[in-house]
């Protein structure tokens, strides 16, 4: 009888483990303006992982799973437990510059909630025309204000822009949005200077700046 009873014990266990629920890492949060902190709505949030093979990380990513932002841009994930160093997060949005972190693995557990927030730039551009087909000796110098801070590939504003001669010269160049961006036009002539200020309040697109001497 107890031969039985520890045969019924065994199969219970043995039941029970067929049946439990993987592990899972659940993961939630909020996306961001990076300006306003206001909630982005309708963003893909993206978890992706590098698979390990041999013991060592084969390079690359495959991506697990996704999800939408509500209209507060909040967001949840969940997905079982992938043996991996690192997670690598990417959040998309048209009109936005996409933004990407890495996460350790060891930072998240799938024994509670995880939390990941992030922040989205409005993705902007400055097209500058500048022309001088009249003063020969002319020169212009274009100055922006402090803008897009830690962004490393936008409109320079520590130095300034110079032309001299006869120019007709068109290039662009990128800004955050949701920002009022300032710049200044020099225009000189010999021993005479012509300070021009302007300011442009900038939201998502292209926007052409054009200025003659």
């Amino acid at each position: 009888m107890s031969r039985i009873l520890l045969y019924i014990s065994l199969a219970l266990l043995l039941l029970g483990q067929g049946c439990r629920k993987p592990k899972e890492y659940v993961v939630n949060g909020e996306i961001l303006e990076y300006y306003d902190r206001f909630g982005v709505g309708e963003a893909n949030v993206e978890v992706a992982y590098a698979p390990v093979s041999y013991g060592t990380v084969n390079g690359g990513y495959e991506v697990i799973t996704s999800a939408q932002t509500n209209a507060e841009g909040q967001y949840e994930l969940a997905f079982e437990f992938v043996p991996t160093a690192s997670f690598r997060l990417r959040v998309r949005k048209d009109g936005y510059i996409m933004a990407e972190e890495e996460v350790s693995a060891d930072s998240w557990s799938t024994d509670e909630e995880n939390s990941w927030n992030s922040l989205l730039v409005k993705a902007a551009s400055f097209k500058i025309n500048l022309v001088n087909n009249g003063v020969p000796n002319g020169r212009m110098l274009l100055q922006f204000r402090k803008h897009s801070v830690e962004c490393s590939y936008c409109c320079k504003y520590t130095d300034s822009y110079l032309f001299e001669g006869y120019f007709d010269t068109t290039f662009t160049c990128s800004v955050y949005g949701n920002q009022y961006i300032q710049y200044i036009i020099t225009k000189v002539d010999g021993n005479n200077a012509v300070v021009e200020e302007y300011g442009v309040d900038v939201d998502q697109g292209e926007y052409t700046l054009q200025h003659e001497f």
